[in-house]
């Protein structure tokens, strides 16, 4: 019998008590008009939002650089970037229901010897998704000009990929629509507002 994917659970619990403890203590939602910086977990990003009025914004981030070591002794890197339009789907007194359309543009480069040949492979990944979650404003708690995300990333993928050696080089190209695999699955961010 398949067991249930985790992160699932987890999204629609932390979802739920996020909405529990969104109790209206300040009786009105404050504005969001400024500048943000802020940091999300899927991917691993820090970014800045252009707030364009209404609790509108325009979502710019670039992951945090990452090391990558494969099987076979080799190693390489990941970066990348992603833009995103953040759309109020509902907006209680702190909290707020949000999807926000995305584009996330990857590049990898891995470098690995297998037997006597010397591989080096480059990937450009393009991921058209979404988020969709809720944003608590958390003026609620005392924290003022700080907002809370959580929820859930989903997308799919396109991968180009060259690959080059001694015996010869090789492109191809992959689809897939993973949902809720990596690099989608549940998402937290906070924004700070400036």
């Amino acid at each position: 019998m398949p067991r249930p994917n985790i992160n699932i659970f987890i999204a629609f619990a932390a979802v739920a008590v996020s909405i529990i403890a969104a109790e209206d203590v300040t009786e009105t939602t404050p504005e969001r008009l400024g500048p943000a910086l802020g940091i999300t977990s899927t991917p691993l990003a820090v970014g800045y939002r252009m707030s364009m009025g209404g609790h509108y914004s325009f979502d710019l981030m670039l992951h945090v650089p990452e090391y990558i070591k494969t099987a076979n002794e080799g190693s390489g890197f990941e970066i990348g970037t992603l833009v995103g339009y953040n759309i109020p789907m509902r907006i209680e007194e702190n909290i707020a229901f949000v999807i926000r359309p995305q584009l996330d543009i990857t590049y990898i480069t891995e470098s690995e010897e297998i037997g006597n040949d010397t591989y080096d492979t480059k990937t450009w990944s393009v991921r058209p998704g979404a988020f969709a979650g809720i944003e608590v404003f958390l003026e609620e708690v005392g924290v003022p000009n700080v907002n809370f995300a959580l929820g859930f990333t989903a997308g799919m993928e396109y991968n180009s990929t060259n690959c080059e050696s001694e015996v010869g080089d090789s492109d191809y190209s992959t689809f897939r629509i993973p949902m809720a695999t990596s690099p989608f699955g549940a998402t937290v961010g906070l924004w700070w507002y400036f």
